[in-house]
């Protein structure tokens, strides 16, 4: 299963936005997650961007050679401080998910 389809299927299951964008071109890359990730990868890429109910973090899901993994931009500030660990393990939990819908995909 391509990542796009992975991903959407596990926000879905995870009752997150499933929306997928595609970067073309380094100048799309509209949030410094994004931003982060094309410092090692090359476009055009298949993204999936979330705040994970964060006001200063963002978070940018991609595929990395068979695997979901994610880079993240921002600082903690006020209730942030208590939510960030609970929005790591939701990340990590995604990631898992959708490394796992696309390699039983190549089953």
């Amino acid at each position: 299963m391509k990542f796009e389809k992975a991903m959407h299927d596990a926000c879905r299951e995870l009752g997150f936005d499933g929306h997928i964008k595609e970067i073309r071109f380094k100048k799309d890359a509209s949030t410094y997650a994004e931003r982060i990730v094309l410092q090692f990868k090359k476009t055009p890429l298949a993204v999936k961007n979330s705040y994970l109910y964060l006001d200063c973090v963002d978070f940018c899901f991609f595929e990395n050679r068979g695997e979901c993994d994610f880079a993240i931009s921002g600082y903690i500030h006020g209730n942030d401080k208590l939510d960030i660990k609970s929005a790591i393990e939701k990340a990590l939990k995604l990631c898992e998910l959708t490394t796992l819908k696309m390699a039983e995909s190549e089953e």
